[in-house]
């Protein structure tokens, strides 16, 4: 059996974990961003839904990396160019839906 001193003891702990617990809500409530220190799992049929009023981003500054689909993250990839030029058109063409292709692989969204 528990004495009045163990019992007390156990009360203060208790309550030292509720206030930990407490005081992160309280921050993660308080700031503008959340910080997830673990991977996120979503259940089969979950979406993700979004405003469009502004519009959503993912990653706000070109030297931020993504990927898709399990490949290594990159930054984002310097412009395409644009074809121009009479008999030049068929080459520069290709060469630019090369790098689409190339860039499209690169993020995992072909293979």
């Amino acid at each position: 059996m528990e004495t009045e001193f163990q019992q007390l003891r156990n009360r203060v702990e208790q309550l030292e974990r509720d206030n930990r617990t407490l005081m992160a809500l309280i921050s993660f409530v308080k700031i503008d961003k959340f910080v997830i220190p673990k991977d996120v799992k979503m259940n089969n049929g979950r979406n993700f839904v979004f405003s469009g009023e502004t519009g959503t981003k993912f990653g706000t500054d070109v030297t931020q990396k993504m990927s898709f689909y399990g490949v290594s993250p990159v930054i984002q990839q310097s412009t395409i160019t644009s074809p121009t030029g009479g008999a030049t058109v068929d080459s520069q063409s290709r060469s630019s839906i090369n790098e689409i292709k190339s860039f499209l692989t690169t993020i995992g969204l072909t293979a």
